[in-house]
């Protein structure tokens, strides 16, 4: 089993939408976007993002023998007050995968990417505080927790709270 991780290119859009849009159809509480709205979406905005090849806006993979198993995204602001923080959002990898450490070193993959951009200082993001094995690889990266959004998000009646978290460039 070869695992491998690499920014994604223009070829492999089809990848992330299917594996984009399974996250969000199967983990509604990991995500501020729904799947019924982003399945609408031709193209998901990051699928922009990879085609433009950004290099400050990304989303990056991990591959198992040429098959994109996880993702992780990541954008800078674009403000010049705010130009040396960035984000990352839509880290997943697919539950079949899950446990072997893929999502940690597709995180630490591409933060290395994200702290390689001029300027850049720190990496911002935001979890559900229910994703108790995401908090745990956030806080195995290096990520300290620094708030918290109470009722963040609302699936139906049911509210869940958001822990923001930062990482600084060493």
């Amino acid at each position: 089993m070869e695992i491998y991780y690499q920014k994604l290119l223009p070829q492999h859009t089809v990848q992330y939408r299917n594996i984009r849009l399974d996250s969000l159809k199967y983990f509604p509480s990991a995500f501020e976007s729904s799947y019924e709205e982003e399945s609408k979406n031709t193209p998901l905005g990051f699928e922009k993002y990879i085609t433009d090849k950004l290099p400050d806006r990304f989303a990056s993979g991990a591959f198992k023998n040429d098959q994109l198993i996880g993702i992780c995204s990541f954008y800078r602001n674009q403000k010049v007050k705010t130009f040396h923080r960035g984000n990352i959002i839509q880290m997943f990898v697919l539950p079949a995968n899950q446990g072997n450490n893929i999502g940690f070193n597709l995180l630490t993959s591409t933060i290395k990417q994200a702290f390689s951009l001029p300027g850049l200082e720190q990496i911002e993001l935001g979890v559900a505080t229910t994703n108790t094995s995401a908090i745990k690889i956030y806080k195995k990266a290096g990520f300290s927790p620094f708030g918290t959004i109470p009722h963040y998000l609302k699936i139906n009646e049911t509210y869940i709270d958001e822990m923001l978290m930062v990482l600084y460039k060493q």
